[in-house]
């Protein structure tokens, strides 16, 4: 009896060990939704509601999982490989439609960069539900690709206002 009773608190002891993370968080804030959409929609509703939505949102990583505040969770990578901007969205096209949002944005996109992919990548992922459907990391900066073809920036270094829920 003891012995099962020792083997027991030993359990616990272990099990409770690996419930709590060693690693503190990493948190990045929310910066901005791009002015324009990618291929040019000028839907001023989208932008305002990824604002709204999003405006008060933190990005949180820890233990291999990046957290978007009240809305997802997906497993990162933190040795991610490193994509080509080409290889990414596989058309010249393409590529400079997605150089030219990120320079009006203030972000050079470079020759190579993190592509997170989300797991179990269909309808009931709730990022996806959320109208996130990349995520991309480039020097300081997360940055969602949305349905809408818009923009989400998130900084560890930059904060906008976030006391009004519209900040530009």
């Amino acid at each position: 009896m003891k012995k099962i009773f020792l083997t027991f608190i030993v359990f616990f002891i272990f099990s409770v060990g690996n419930v709590h993370s060693n690693e503190s968080p990493d948190i990045w804030d929310y910066y901005k939704v791009s002015k324009n959409s990618v291929f040019g929609n000028e839907l001023d509703y989208d932008r305002q509601f990824l604002t709204e939505n999003y405006s008060r949102i933190k990005l949180i990583l820890i233990d291999g999982d990046l957290i978007v505040d009240k809305i997802c969770l997906i497993h990162y990578e933190t040795s991610a490989s490193l994509t080509t901007p080409l290889s990414y969205w596989k058309t010249p096209e393409k590529v400079e439609k997605y150089k030219k949002i990120f320079s009006e944005e203030g972000i050079l996109l470079g020759d190579q960069f993190a592509a997170i992919n989300f797991p179990n990548n269909h309808d009931d992922n709730l990022c996806l539900k959320a109208g996130l459907t990349d995520l991309i990391e480039i020097d300081n900066y997360f940055v969602f690709l949305t349905k809408s073809d818009h923009l989400i920036i998130f900084s560890k270094q930059l904060k906008k206002n976030n006391e009004s829920p519209i900040t530009y």
